[in-house]
């Protein structure tokens, strides 16, 4: 898998995202830091049960924003 072997810096994807001004929906690991950057941000979240490509079962967190910034 690719990002078994990169570290993506999640902060860093959050705070571009706050700045976005479409609509955007994403996928991270359901971590503390992210639910708490994702309220830091008042985006829209929710945590979902998944299978992974070796069919384990995991908790991914859902990030969205369905309006545009004026």
């Amino acid at each position: 898998m690719i990002f078994s072997h990169h570290k993506l810096n999640d902060q860093k994807i959050l705070s571009i995202l706050a700045g976005w001004r479409g609509p955007w929906l994403l996928t991270e690991d359901d971590s503390r830091m992210v639910r708490n950057l994702a309220l830091c941000y008042r985006f829209s979240s929710r945590r979902i049960r998944m299978a992974t490509g070796e069919n384990k079962k995991k908790n991914e967190l859902v990030l969205w924003r369905k309006r545009r910034l004026l």
